[in-house]
């Protein structure tokens, strides 16, 4: 009798299925592992655009800016307007909050450093920038 005629013994489909079991496990692992990168990368896309979007209302502020470090986490208040809105969070299918730390290197000239936290713990981006007024 042939092989193909006899089929496969015990020991053969076992070891196949041990294969097979180890192979789709390891899909998975790395499927959700994918899925979970895109989502830390989702927020962090998210959090640079609200940091760019910051940094720019700020620039088109009308008033002089006052220094400081403004911690939306906590929140410090606002001063005459100042940071612009959507400081002290914003939510983007969670919550955004904002850190601005406004320094000044002569009348003229100011460093500008937006930081968002995730859910006011995690920080998820950090922008800096020079405004010359």
């Amino acid at each position: 009798m042939t092989r193909a005629a006899r089929g496969y013994s015990l020991l053969e489909v076992m070891l196949g299925l041990v294969i097979l079991a180890i192979l789709s496990s390891t899909l998975t692992l790395i499927l959700t592992g994918g899925l979970k990168l895109l989502g830390q990368s989702e927020r962090s896309d998210a959090a640079n655009a609200l940091a760019s979007e910051m940094i720019q209302r700020i620039r088109e502020y009308a008033e002089e800016p006052v220094e400081g470090v403004y911690d939306g986490r906590t929140p410090t208040p606002r001063v005459l307007g100042f940071p612009p809105s959507p400081y002290p969070s914003k939510t983007v299918s969670r919550e955004y909050f904002f850190v601005v730390n406004l320094t000044s290197h002569d009348e003229r000239l100011w460093h500008l450093k937006v930081e968002v936290y995730l859910d006011g713990t995690r920080r998820a981006a950090n922008l800096e920038c020079l405004l010359l007024k």
